[in-house]
């Protein structure tokens, strides 16, 4: 199919355990003027990594399960679609986050989250992945203790008594079945997410009755925005941190920052209309999970 569209294409095949940001980093030094990347959000957070602040534009083609990045982004989910935007797509700077200096598109926590990716994972071969990723969330709630944490923003210190501790790339819909959707990613801030329900039975009593209304409860659900803030674990050194799905080990404390239009990516002209971006033309490919193409302004 990337055949047909982008007729130039070069693609290579990276295994799971290659360093994607590597790759894209090699793409690049070959003169490389485009990238994409085929895969779920880690992968795509990984060539996006290596392209923030260059200036060349990620192609998003989804291959993952949620694709959480291609939808809020407008690529969507469709991968013909995808791969049409490549041949035919407009760049638009978005923003992206980081913790510690690692690079992320959507969202990172620390708590119950990293917990049930893990356990997730374990299972997942064995279960498939929505029961190995329920069966980890009750194992995950019934093993995960609460965590004191400080959370800094500027000269604001908040202390907080958690499970959940989330930090979005820009701003989560209000409504707790689309918490993952995004209507924006340029808007240029941080959005923390903090479930501090004081125990167990009060976390389930949190969150089902806030499915069912569609609301989030705000006695144990806490909000905020910022361009920096810091994580302060009082306890740990070190912490188990997710990022766009993917595990590892953090040093505390965590720094948090917003990237503001650091990254170019490729969005159907359609998308491109409502946001802000430049006109252009691409062809001539490489792709590695990835696309390297050559772009061209388009004539006035």
């Amino acid at each position: 199919m990337l055949g047909e569209v982008v007729p130039d294409a070069r693609i290579e095949v990276i295994q799971p355990h290659d360093d994607i940001a590597a790759w894209c980093r090699d793409l690049l030094s070959t003169g490389a003027t485009c990238i994409a990347a085929v895969g779920g959000d880690g992968t795509i957070g990984s060539a996006a990594a290596a392209l923030v602040d260059t200036g060349v534009p990620l192609g998003v083609i989804p291959g993952g399960t949620l694709n959480h990045f291609a939808r809020d982004v407008g690529v969507g989910r469709d991968v013909h679609q995808a791969l049409r935007t490549l041949a035919e797509g407009q760049a638009i700077p978005v923003d992206v986050a980081t913790v510690n200096d690692h690079v992320y598109l959507n969202n990172s926590s620390i708590g119950l989250y990293p917990a049930m990716v893990q356990l997730r994972k374990a299972e997942e071969q064995r279960l498939g992945r929505m029961r190995a990723m329920i069966r980890a969330g009750l194992i995950a709630v019934g093993r995960r203790k609460w965590s004191d944490v400080h959370i800094e923003t500027g000269d604001h210190r908040d202390r907080v008594r958690t499970q959940l501790l989330l930090v979005a790339n820009n701003q989560f819909e209000h409504s707790l079945r689309r918490l993952g959707v995004r209507k924006s990613l340029q808007e240029g801030f941080l959005s923390c997410y903090v479930l501090d329900a004081p125990t167990r039975l009060k976390l389930i009593e949190t969150i089902v009755p806030s499915l069912l209304r569609d609301q989030p409860d705000t006695r144990f659900f806490r909000s905020l925005r910022a361009t920096e803030l810091t994580v302060v674990p009082e306890q740990e050194r070190e912490v188990d941190v997710s990022a766009d799905g993917e595990v590892f080990v953090a040093k505390t404390p965590l720094v948090y920052r917003i990237r503001p239009g650091a990254l170019q990516v490729l969005v159907p002209r359609t998308s491109a209309s409502t946001q802000r971006g430049s006109a252009w033309r691409f062809r001539h490919s490489l792709t590695s999970r990835s696309t390297a193409c050559r772009p061209a302004p388009i004539p006035t």
